[in-house]
């Protein structure tokens, strides 16, 4: 906790000098950066703070080649509780490492539905915004969730379900079967908004 609640400037230059000591690191990376997802934020710390050292660490790419990115992934998805800050390393680590795609799509977020994810708003909220940044790759992701849950998630991200609708018409047309259970949610209409009811006047 005192490294991540130093200065930036001192934060970074001892961060560094964690992960380039010789012979070797004190502490192996995937192991310091686990270490620093499990920090709590305080008064005194605030979760900006740890997300920056967090940032710093994943983002010394001598070290943090994609291999070493998705054992740090694997061991926080496989964490109970999950780190709050979770979500923010998985974009981050798709930004640095887009080879990494396949693996957050195909396991790390399956993962997290098997963890239910959706209990967690600041997790739900990171784990939606992934899907939506890699559509249609992700369609697979979002009907892994129980067919409750994708319906929350269409109901509040409407701009999902029309390629989820695809994804279904695709899987269709190549024989594969679909639930009727996530057709039926993949494929209702979307709630309309309540009609406003006419303001009464007073006279």
């Amino acid at each position: 906790p005192r490294l991540a609640a130093l200065p930036p400037h001192d934060t970074r230059n001892t961060l560094l000098r964690l992960l380039h000591a010789r012979p070797s690191p004190p502490l192996p990376p995937e192991r310091l950066a686990v270490a620093l997802h499990r920090l709590a934020a305080t008064k005194e710390l605030k979760l900006r703070r740890i997300a920056e050292a967090i940032e710093i660490c994943l983002g010394e790419r001598s070290v943090f080649h994609p291999q070493v990115l998705a054992v740090v992934l694997q061991q926080l998805a496989d964490m109970s509780p999950l780190p709050i800050l979770l979500m923010r390393s998985v974009l981050l680590c798709l930004r640095l490492s887009p080879s990494l795609t396949d693996f957050v799509l195909n396991t790390i977020l399956h993962r997290l539905v098997t963890k239910q994810v959706w209990k967690v708003p600041e997790l739900w909220e990171g784990f939606l915004r992934c899907c939506r940044l890699f559509l249609p790759q992700s369609a697979s992701s979002l009907l892994f969730l129980p067919p409750s849950q994708l319906s929350r998630a269409l109901e509040q991200n409407k701009d999902l379900r029309k390629p989820l609708q695809a994804h279904l018409d695709a899987l269709s047309s190549r024989g594969l079967t679909v639930s009727s259970q996530y057709r039926s949610v993949v494929f209702a209409s979307p709630p309309a908004d309540a009609p406003k009811e006419p303001s009464s006047s007073t006279h």
